[in-house]
């Protein structure tokens, strides 16, 4: 028998939340791994609401009500699990091999305790239930923390990730508001499970997990029902959207406002439940078989010398626990006399029960069994789990049970059932006046009928024999709850069809079609279908829009019909454009080839520039030399002329035996010897440096005396400017040349050039400035580089003048006085043949310092 009662209502929208959203997640084509998890996710939650809706729906035997708090566990527990995986995978993927370990280490745990609870579920064993409840406790806190750590990691890295990369930014805050919600969402879960743990361990009452849970759930599912559909990267619609918020809302709307209107208070009080706080039932026997009912208590504490008795357990594996207890005397109930009866944590009495729970379970929760006499001591709500056995004593007339029952809010009440000797039965209770959801009160002796009547209340003095006298506060709970459940039930199918089925109409109609309508036209202006006309239909939001379309493909008709326009003008300028510049470009090639000619000219030009320059250097020199080589020929003649007389004296002193004048002829003779082969070897350096100029160079380098050549560039300069200005405005040149500049790998003609071209120039300025200073030579080999330097005390130059002094053909000499090609060619040899560096200081009135700097080695 099943029995609607309050908690059913959000029971029911949590499931349909949960089983829609699996359901249009598996109905998605290509699904993420995330997704996959949110199936499994939402089918824990299914489970949850299933395996409770029918837990605090049956009214069956209590192996059953074990089941299905199993499984209700079990739902959550596998849900908290998918919840761990959907963290690492929701999104993104960057924790794998920490998600390897954590889905072996979390997937064991689940294991092992879905595998406890088959076999609690099988064997149906009561022992097992505790441990297995705390393990469930622990594991929900534990894996809820997880996914809530790494929830917040995900935070973390999205939003590192959006400050790093621009382009990006906007899909990773993206990314980190969802784990956001997420994390969100979890706290929430992480709330659950903690009341849950703090239930078990007995510092929350039941009640708090009861509808702490039912709330929390709803919160659960409505959150992830949201947060899928706006955050999880498999494609969906906007009609998916509406429909799955307005879904989830309306369900989630109803189930919390199920839980304030159907209040269980209010609807046990409208029930006539009643127990006040002091309450106590006795039943004598008539005589005739009935009972005389009394409803103010005659019984007192048990009587002295009343001895504890240990009831005997039997059925050790019922939820409650099962156990005999033997009468001192012969109890008289239902026409016959009893010496035995069964008792639980429960406050009931059975007499001759084969299976007390499974029936007297069902007598306790709705209605009284009639197969077997018992006494119901006011059975109400409670934590029976928590509750110990009752204390049983008896004396030779009189049997007491008293039972301290934990109740779901907490507090304790106290339960009695006397009986007497004679047949005399009371039922009292003490505690917190309550109404309860279940139970009942009363004597049932084994008939098949029963009076009814609220014990709170005006009782029948009497009982006719083989009648019960109950307070079947239970049932009157149960169908009040039914009946006001079963009017709001079909309020909540109603919305959720509603939703699906309703607001997927009224989408399409007022909504997805004139989106639809709208992308159509989007779609032909793309193809190039300018004459669009879309139908505005209503006048609202979307038919606005729709005008606009409409006015904006208007529009960009006439603009696109302009722009055809303006291509063909375009076009026209662009010929017309197109022919003055092949006009252009015949002129430009014309005078193109002008210009090569002239550039022709120009080289050859030059080659005759610098092929003067050379004939001009090679003709004062040789001015210089047909000056200069005449003194040591006439030296050399004279010598020669003196040689021979004293060869021709010295004859004649050894004919006549002058040893002495023969000697001194003979010093005379290597004198002159001696005058001849210097003045030779003079001619002969004018000689060589006259072919070094004459011969030009052959590019290829040599080592050679690198103080040699500036010695002989620095006599062939003075020569040379000898030669052009005289003796008597000739500057002297001071040689400081480095003894440990040694041979240097160079081309010995282009080092020739270049040092004379440099003390030509010094010399020129000189002379010019009238200073009467000497040119400094001077060479010096540092850190594998040898420097050559020329100084002179001439007039300087100012800057514009150093910025154009190696250019060529560009001179600071006189008119017809240079070519402007001497320190273009040095400077070409220095850099381009050497690989060294030509460096001018000059100031105006400071003189002109020239530093060249060659490889050591080359």
């Amino acid at each position: 028998m099943f029995s609607l009662i309050p908690e059913v209502i959000p029971l029911v929208c949590q499931a349909l939340m949960a089983g829609i959203a699996g359901a249009y997640v598996l109905s998605i084509p290509r699904k993420t791994r995330s997704a996959w998890w949110l199936v499994v996710l939402f089918g824990g939650q299914v489970a949850f609401a299933g395996s409770y809706l029918l837990g605090v729906m049956s009214a069956g035997h209590e192996g059953w009500a074990i089941r299905f708090n199993i499984g209700l566990y079990a739902g959550v527990a596998l849900a908290a699990f998918a919840a761990v995986r959907v963290s690492y995978t929701f999104l993104a993927r960057p924790f794998r091999r920490e998600e390897r370990v954590a889905s072996w280490a979390l997937g064991g745990a689940l294991a092992a305790l879905l595998g406890l609870a088959l076999y609690a579920g099988v064997v149906i064993e009561a022992s097992l239930l505790t441990p297995l409840l705390y393990g469930y406790g622990l594991y929900l806190v534990a894996a809820t923390l997880w996914a809530l750590g790494v929830h917040v990691r995900q935070v973390r890295r999205f939003r590192g990730l959006a400050a790093e990369a621009s382009s990006r930014a906007a899909s990773q805050r993206r990314g980190a508001t969802g784990h956001v919600m997420m994390a969100g969402l979890v706290g929430v879960m992480l709330s659950l499970s903690v009341l849950n743990a703090l239930a078990t361990v007995g510092v929350l009452p039941l009640v708090a997990i009861q509808y702490g849970s039912l709330l929390v759930e709803l919160v659960y599912v409505v959150g992830l029902v949201v947060a899928f559909i706006n955050y999880a990267p498999e494609p969906t619609t906007v009609q998916a959207k509406l429909v799955g918020v307005s879904l989830g809302v309306v369900l989630g709307l109803l189930g919390v406002t199920s839980l304030t209107l159907l209040r269980s208070g209010e609807i046990a009080e409208a029930a006539r439940n009643a127990i006040p706080a002091e309450a106590a039932v006795q039943f004598s026997p008539d005589g005739a078989g009935g009972y005389r009912v009394l409803t103010e208590a005659a019984s007192v504490a048990p009587p002295a010398g009343a001895r504890r008795l240990e009831p005997v357990p039997r059925e050790a594996g019922r939820t409650w626990g099962e156990a005999m207890v033997e009468l001192p005397f012969a109890f008289r109930i239902g026409g016959e006399a009893h010496r035995s009866l069964s008792l639980s944590r429960v406050p009931y009495l059975a007499f001759d029960a084969p299976e007390p729970c499974s029936e007297v379970c069902v007598g306790v929760n709705r209605a009284p069994s009639p197969d077997h006499p018992m006494v119901l001591a006011y059975v109400g709500s409670a934590d029976y789990s928590a509750t110990d056995w009752p204390a049983v004593t008896a004396s030779a007339d009189r049997l007491d049970v008293v039972w301290t029952v934990a109740g779901l809010d907490g507090r304790a009440s106290e339960h009695r059932a006397t009986l007497w000797a004679d047949g005399t039965v009371e039922i009292a209770y003490r505690g917190e006046a309550q109404r309860p959801r279940i139970g009942s009160a009363g004597l049932h002796p084994g008939g098949t009928s029963h009076v009814a009547a609220s014990f709170a209340e005006a009782v029948p003095p009497s009982v006719a024999a083989g009648a019960a006298l109950v307070d079947p506060y239970g049932a009157r709970f149960a169908a009040l709850a039914h009946l006001r459940t079963a009017r709001v039930l079909p309020i909540v199918f109603g919305a959720a069809g509603f939703v699906l089925v309703l607001v997927p109409l009224f989408l399409r109609r007022g909504v997805l079609g004139p989106l639809a309508a709208l992308l159509d036209g989007v779609e032909r202006v793309d193809r190039g279908d300018r004459d669009v006309h879309v139908d505005p239909g209503a006048n609202d939001e979307f038919g606005t829009l729709t005008r606009r379309f409409n006015t904006m493909t208007a529009s960009l008709g006439t603009a696109e019909d302009r722009l055809r326009q303006y291509a063909g003008e375009l076009e026209e300028r662009v010929a017309e454009r197109t022919r003055e510049l092949e006009s252009a470009n015949a002129d430009l090639a014309e005078k193109h080839d002008a210009l090569e000619a002239s550039l022709a000219e120009l080289h050859a030009a030059q080659d005759r520039l610098v092929q003067a320059e050379k004939l001009a250097s090679l003709g004062r020199l040789t001015a210089g030399i047909a000056h200069e080589i005449k003194n040591p020929l006439n030296f050399v003649t004279n010598f020669a002329g003196l040689a021979q007389e004293a060869v021709g004296d010295l004859r004649a002193a050894l004919l006549d035996g002058d040893l002495d004048e023969a000697q001194a002829l003979l010093g005379d003779l290597a004198f002159n010897a001696e005058r001849i082969e210097h003045h030779g070897r003079r001619a002969d350096r004018i000689v060589q440096g006259m072919q070094l100029h004459a011969r030009g160079s052959s590019g290829e380098r040599v080592a050679s005396e690198l103080n040699d050549l500036l010695r002989l560039a620095a006599e062939g300069a003075v020569r040379t400017h000898a030669a052009r200005v005289g003796g008597d405005g000739l500057a002297p040149i001071d040689l400081d040349l480095g003894p440990d500049v040694g041979a240097v790998l160079v081309v010995p003609e282009g080092v020739l050039q270049v040092a004379a071209s440099l003390l030509d120039n010094a010399l020129y300025a000189t002379a010019e400035a009238g200073a009467a200073t000497p040119v400094r030579l001077s060479s010096r080999r540092t850190d594998g580089v040898v420097e050559v330097r020329v100084s002179d005390g001439g007039p300087g130059m100012d800057a514009d003048t150093l910025a154009r002094l190696f250019e060529p053909f560009f001179t600071t000499k006189s008119p017809g006085e240079g070519t402007g090609l001497g320190l273009s060619l040095a400077y070409d040899i220095v850099t381009a043949g050497h690989g060294g560096q030509i460096e001018v200081d000059s100031r105006p009135g400071a003189g002109t310092t020239v530093t060249v700097r060659l490889p050591a080695g080359g």
